[in-house]
């Protein structure tokens, strides 16, 4: 069995024969001081853009496809941040993951967002002021990540 921390935050035993191997890429998006981010409809927290990779894509190309579908802008990748590995356990689908997650510095190429995203868990992308945003709103592991990119001085 291998413990993996739901949507919800809970602890979750799951057979590792039942664990879906997955490579995901989001994007830390800053623009005039405000982060792009989705409301998650499962937990109504905050995420970063981004997703698996289908097989065959690579990174990048993944996380240039997912951001577009989800907001509807285009990004220059700039520089990577951070790795994190997850046993993730999706309650609304009744599925687990042993997912690799990269996270990218990532440049806007327009800031004019969409009103539809193809996207089953995440919509309502925003602007959000970097200053004014509370922690508590991000859904882990974001607000680390953006405790990284902040210290990060980029």
């Amino acid at each position: 069995m291998v413990k993996c921390v739901s949507i919800h935050g809970n602890t979750v035993n799951i057979p590792k024969e039942k664990l879906i191997l997955r490579a995901s890429a989001y994007g830390i998006i800053v623009f005039r001081n405000k982060v792009l981010l989705l409301n998650s409809k499962s937990t109504n927290k905050l995420w970063f853009p981004g997703g698996g990779a289908e097989r065959g894509e690579r990174l990048e190309d993944a996380l240039r496809r997912e951001v577009k579908e989800e907001t509807g802008i285009r990004i220059k990748i700039k520089k990577f941040l951070y790795f994190e590995e997850v046993f993730f356990y999706y309650d609304p689908l009744n599925e687990a993951f042993h997912n690799l997650s990269f996270y990218y510095v990532c440049q806007p190429l327009s800031a004019k967002l969409t009103d539809k995203s193809i996207d089953l868990e995440s919509n309502e992308p925003r602007w959000v002021d970097l200053n004014a945003l509370k922690r508590s709103r991000l859904q882990p592991p974001a607000d680390r990540v953006l405790g990284l990119y902040k210290n990060s001085k980029m």
